[in-house]
C-alpha cells in the first residue's frame, strides 16, 4: 500500500530536466511566433479577397478555422512557457491541452477537406465530368 502511495507522489511531482526545460521553452517560443505569423496571414488573405471582390464568405469560413486553431497553438505557448517558468503544473498542463486541441483540431479538418476532395473525384468520374488538369 506504502509503495502505491509512494509511486502516486512520485507521478505527481515530476520534475524535468534541464534539457527538457529547454527544449519546451523552445517550442513554446517557435509556437506564439508561429500563432502570430499565422494570424498576420489571416488578416493579409482577408484584406486582399476584400479588396479584389472574390469570394468572401468562403475565405472567411477558411480564415475562421484557420484562425480558431492557430489560437490553440498561441495559448500553448504561451501556457508552456508560463508554466516552467513558474514550476506551476497546472498551467503547464493547460499548455499541453490546448497543443493537443491544436492537433485534433487540424486532424478533423483535414480528414473533412480529403473527404470533400474524395466526393469531388468519386462524382466527377461517375458523371464523366473532365478533370481540371485534362482540360
Amino acid at each position: 500500500m506504502q509503495q502505491q502511495e509512494d509511486l502516486l507522489t512520485n507521478i505527481n511531482s515530476f520534475s524535468f530536466s534541464g534539457k527538457l526545460k529547454e527544449d519546451l521553452q523552445k517550442t513554446a517560443l517557435w509556437a506564439k511566433t508561429s500563432a502570430i505569423i499565422s494570424l498576420c496571414s489571416a488578416v493579409v488573405v482577408l484584406l486582399q479577397n476584400i479588396s479584389s471582390a472574390g469570394s468572401l464568405i468562403g475565405t472567411i469560413i477558411a480564415e475562421a478555422g484557420n484562425v480558431s486553431i492557430t489560437i490553440c497553438l498561441f495559448y500553448f505557448g504561451i501556457y508552456t512557457k508560463r508554466g516552467i517558468e513558474t514550476a506551476d503544473q497546472p498551467v503547464l498542463e493547460k499548455g499541453l491541452n490546448n497543443l493537443r486541441l491544436y492537433f485534433k483540431t487540424l486532424s478533423i479538418i483535414l480528414i473533412v477537406v480529403i473527404s470533400l476532395v474524395a466526393l469531388v473525384i468519386t462524382m466527377s468520374l461517375l458523371l464523366g465530368v473532365k478533370p481540371f488538369y485534362a482540360l
